[in-house]
């Protein structure tokens, strides 16, 4: 038939699928080295850094007890300034044999915001202004189980998503900032679980979605001519 396979070929194939490490019955059986899954974590990096790239994240609303007050708050309209990524790795946990481990570290994002607020009590107080928020050295782990898929592809299902070890950081411009500042606690906790979803969404999407895309265009044929078993 067709030409022989390279090596290169062969190793870009079965490291993407990082796969087939353990998918029974997918027609072959591949064994991953270190340098496999070096190569496989820089795809993840890649994929991650363009996924979490366009994170969405949602309006917050809420009430907060402040030093004037009871009050209700909106942040708005968020943009994405900036993101970062030290790095990511998959493994393969001897605990879990059938599954691979993928964490995506050193996660940074910078955003832009509108916020408003406005006094529950008489004379109901209120004002406005823009803020600058930031999430720093997150880290996003992640179980990958791979599976047999559609057509005899290779199938990933990421489970367990979950974001920890976050810096959060937000500082409130115009109207009185200088004294909003002081409550900025209040948003914290909503605006930290806002943003870590959005980037532990933006992870499962790297899997479930971008990984599974690139995965189903591989051949599922690929002529190989070797004259003894060979390691990958």
């Amino acid at each position: 038939g067709g030409r022989a396979a390279t090596v290169r070929e062969v190793v870009a194939n079965a490291t993407a699928a990082a796969t087939a490490v353990a998918a029974q019955g997918a027609g072959i059986r591949v064994t991953l080295t270190e340098r496999g899954f070096q190569y496989a974590s820089k795809v993840a990096l890649q994929l991650a850094r363009a996924d979490i790239g366009k994170v969405k994240i949602p309006d917050v609303h809420g009430s907060a007890h402040t030093p004037i007050g009871s009050i209700d708050y909106d942040v708005t309209s968020f943009t994405l300034s900036s993101v970062t990524i030290s790095g990511a790795r998959i493994d393969a946990p001897v605990s879990t044999p059938d599954e691979l481990a993928l964490t995506v570290s050193g996660v940074s994002v910078a955003l832009h915001a509108n916020w408003h607020y406005r006094k529950h009590h008489w004379p109901h107080l209120s004002d406005h202004g823009s803020a600058d928020v930031s999430l720093s050295h997150e880290n996003v782990a992640a179980r990958v189980t791979p599976s047999r898929g559609a057509a005899g592809h290779v199938h990933l299902t990421a489970a367990s998503v979950a974001a920890s070890g976050a810096s959060f950081h937000i500082k409130l411009h115009g109207g009185a900032s200088w004294l909003y500042n002081l409550f900025v606690k209040a948003l914290e906790r909503s605006l930290t679980s806002k943003i870590e979803a959005a980037v532990s969404a933006a992870i499962t999407k790297v899997v479930d979605g971008t990984a599974n895309a690139a995965l189903a265009k591989l051949p599922m044929r690929a002529p190989v001519h070797v004259a003894n078993a060979a390691r990958v």
